[in-house]
């Protein structure tokens, strides 16, 4: 069958973590299910071999599958993509889904009924799919080179002004000090000036 040797109970337990599975699965279509259930979806699966899963890992498929639906579609999406996309009979079982989805925690969602359509704000992180980690890698290098970047700017934009402020400081203290030693000589040109206004009142007195 295509449970093989992996029964329902296995796929239900190891849920968000099937990668430990995938190794461990001898039949090729139980692979297939635990790959899509690890980071694809019901479309990757047959129909007939949906068929032959069990209730509840079905169930748990298609809310998986309405989160996988979020990176193919963008978050607001229509109910009729969803529903061949989920493999659901009427818009009443969309629904429904999207509520269990909610209440399991597998996403934040909002149902607009009148104009069909489901947003879908938040979810629970998959597993990476193997083929796009090496693009992740590279994207991620790319952040971190523009980052440093943009920490280096920064840093020298940061170490400018830092010289610049220094040199303002240093004008202002050059500034203050002039100014304080001339108003010393003003102090002591006026002391000088008071002293010898008196020696020459002295004086005038001295000779009347």
């Amino acid at each position: 069958t295509v449970m093989s040797s992996i029964t329902a109970a296995d796929l239900v337990q190891y849920k968000g973590r099937y990668g430990e599975l995938i190794a461990k699965a001898e039949c090729p279509e139980t692979r297939a299910v635990i790959t899509a259930l690890a980071y694809g979806s019901l479309a990757d699966i047959p129909e007939e071999r949906v068929k032959e899963l069990p209730k509840e890992v079905l169930e748990y498929f298609s809310r998986v599958s309405l989160v996988h639906a979020v990176s193919k579609h963008g978050r607001t999406l229509d109910y009729d993509v969803l529903l061949p996309l989920l493999r659901l009979p009427s818009d009443a079982a969309l629904e429904a889904l999207v509520i269990d989805s909610i209440y399991e925690g597998i996403c934040t969602a909002t149902i607009d009924s009148s104009a069909r359509k489901i947003t879908i704000s938040s979810w629970a992180a998959r597993e990476a799919d193997p083929s796009t980690i090496s693009s992740m890698v590279n994207m991620m290098d790319q952040w971190m080179q523009a980052s440093e970047a943009v920490i280096a700017q920064a840093t020298d934009k940061a170490v400018e002004e830092d010289e610049k402020l220094a040199a303002a400081r240093e004008e202002e203290k050059v500034a203050n000090d002039e100014v304080l030693a001339a108003r010393v000589a003003l102090e002591e040109e006026y002391k000088e000036y008071k002293g010898q206004s008196r020696s020459t009142s002295r004086m005038g007195g001295v000779l009347g």
